[in-house]
């Protein structure tokens, strides 16, 4: 078992704990699920609100976005709908990332992806309806809120009313903005707490509550921490990628000549180009000749046959590759959360929950118990200690004497 400080030193642990292929893969699979629904749902939302599908395309091709005034209200509910999954997909993944890193800490370095994909089957819907309990929560506010105005509008009463209960109308506001901090924080630490402490929808709401209120700071400071290492991490892991592929296009580029320029000029295409960390690499890409690329898209290139598809292939595989870069950060940011939460829980209620045996262990126990109880061999019977006495042989019995006899001297 790892031994924690418990205190913010062990939060500079967690670009060390990102660092696997395992979490890096949970959050890159988690990440792309997400990403494919969203796309699905906003090119959907686009279609519902009267924009055409080649427009859609020629202008954000894999990367649809919105903006006001364009989608109809059937579109906003298609539109939130797809973000609304994309979010549950990175809590569900994040979940599984923060479990190997809680059990990695308890000293289970062979805790595999598929274990941790079957605990979030098990305990998903902790992870989803804890913030949708709080989302209900704040619901019924708003809907309290909007009655309140309708009673405001009954001519001379409802405006003495509502003066009235001023205070507890703001009161009520102020809670409204707390829940909307609790939410927060559960989407930030919801899949550390249910990884570590297995609680149920319920619990875990608790938490959240528990969590902001009784350690505040240490929990806005740690995250700010956390959000620097998460940055630099980033900035790091894609600095390198961006180098070996600079090196490997340079090298292949001395025999294949222009040939690989106009395939990667076609590639860049397909990348995210207009997202500010994209352009650590569009600024220089592969050569100095693409210098001048900075963030904006590259016009057209006239390619054929082979060259067409080898640009559509090489973008795709670049766009796995900056996905990878991205999914480094999300592992690097649920095992600083699943560490965060050890030291706040440790802080709250003096508990280390690295202590506190899992499911697998507690399964594992019991089974040694029952398999134990089976192989046991029974106890031999008791030895009589003393043989049974035999029956006593009945004496005679003596004649009675005559009442009228007399005794022998």
């Amino acid at each position: 078992m790892m031994k924690l400080y418990f205190d913010f030193r062990d939060v500079f642990r967690a670009a060390r704990y990102g660092l696997s292929g395992k979490k890096i893969l949970l959050q890159f699979w988690g990440f792309l699920l997400g990403y494919v629904g969203y796309v699905i749902l906003t090119y959907i939302a686009l279609l519902a609100s009267g924009i055409g599908l080649g427009a859609t395309w020629a202008t954000y091709r894999l990367f649809p976005a919105v903006v006001p005034g364009v989608l109809t209200w059937l579109g906003w509910i298609i539109y939130i709908a797809g973000v609304v999954f994309w979010v549950i997909m990175w809590l569900l993944y994040s979940t599984a990332t923060a479990k190997i890193t809680y059990q990695q800490l308890k000293g289970d370095d062979f805790y595999t992806a598929r274990e941790s994909i079957g605990f979030i089957k098990k305990n998903w819907k902790a992870i989803v309806f804890s913030p949708i309990m709080i989302i209900i929560i704040i619901a019924f506010l708003v809907v309290c809120g909007i009655v309140a105005g309708l009673i405001g509008k009954i001519p001379f009463l409802g405006e003495l009313l509502v003066a009235v209960f001023t205070i507890p109308i703001w009161g009520a506001a102020l809670f409204l903005v707390f829940l909307g901090v609790v939410f927060t924080v559960g989407l930030i630490a919801g899949p550390a707490i249910v990884a570590t402490a297995r609680e149920d929808s319920f619990e875990t709401m608790i938490q959240f509550f528990s969590t902001i209120w009784s350690q505040t700071w240490r929990f806005v400071v740690y995250n700010v921490l956390l959000g620097g290492l998460v940055v630099a991490a980033v900035y790091i892991f894609g600095l390198f990628s961006y180098w070996a592929l600079k090196f490997g296009y340079m090298i292949m580029g001395w025999t294949m000549g222009p040939k690989l320029y106009n395939i990667a000029m076609a590639a860049i295409n397909w990348l995210p180009t207009k997202l500010s960390i994209w352009s650590l690499w569009a600024k220089g890409w592969w050569t100095g000749k693409l210098a001048l690329v900075s963030i904006y898209r590259m016009p057209h290139m006239e390619l054929h046959g082979a060259e067409s598809a080898a640009a559509v292939i090489l973008g795709i595989f670049l766009l796995i590759i900056f996905g990878m870069v991205l999914s480094y950060g999300l592992a690097t940011w649920s095992a600083g959360q699943t560490i965060i939460y050890l030291i706040i829980r440790k802080r709250k209620d003096d508990e280390n929950l690295l202590e506190r045996e899992d499911e697998e262990e507690e399964e594992f126990e019991e089974f040694e118990e029952a398999e134990e109880e089976e192989t046991a061999e029974p106890a031999p019977p008791a030895e009589k200690k003393e043989e049974e006495a035999p029956p006593a042989e009945e004496k005679p019995e003596e004649p009675e004497e005559e009442s009228g006899g007399k005794e022998k001297k």
